[in-house]
């Protein structure tokens, strides 16, 4: 299990949400508190936790339109430079042949576990895994949104994230039934 993620089961704050044309980067940082559980990506055997309130919506945008390329070409390339201070690393991504290879080099995480991603820095899974591996981490961020009766009017990239989520079929490892 080279890569997997664990969404874990964190409590969101419910507020209605009082946003008004707010980014989903924004909505997800306000209704996730800092104290509570994160999320762990699991590299090459590594665990990585993400938090919900900073890492992964300072990520959301760009995992998003990764999936979507990855949906809608069946080859292709890019590069992601993670912006959080706790998930600090560039990933250089290809995909091919139903195959995605990810070669990382990362500045700054939670733990400071840099040297030994480092030391592990390549990751190559199908792109359905993938793919699959992000779906229940999705479906926390849709059910905290719709918890706080957030939609298109008031969230912009809630479609986006909606449209994506509902086009990844079945769960990643950690979460199939």
């Amino acid at each position: 299990m080279s890569y997997s993620i664990q969404s874990s089961n964190p409590k969101f704050i419910i507020s209605k949400c009082v946003l008004s044309n707010s980014s989903l980067d924004e909505a997800i940082e306000q209704f996730f508190p800092l104290n509570t559980e994160v999320a762990i990506m699991n590299w090459n055997h590594i665990p990585i936790p993400l938090s919900y309130k900073y890492d992964i919506s300072y990520m959301i945008m760009d995992v998003l339109g990764l999936i979507e390329l990855l949906q809608n070409s069946n080859r292709g390339n890019m590069v992601i430079s993670w912006l959080p201070d706790t998930f600090r690393s560039d990933w250089n991504i290809k995909w091919d042949n139903g195959l995605i290879t990810i070669v990382s080099n990362w500045e700054c995480t939670t733990g400071h576990i840099e040297y030994i991603l480092n030391e592990n820095n390549v990751v190559t899974v199908t792109v359905d895994k993938f793919i699959v591996e992000w779906k229940s981490i999705l479906e926390t961020i849709v059910n905290c949104l719709n918890n706080n009766n957030c939609n298109e009017f008031n969230v912009v990239g809630f479609n986006t994230l909606i449209r994506i989520y509902n086009r990844i079929n079945g769960y990643g490892v950690l979460y199939r039934d």
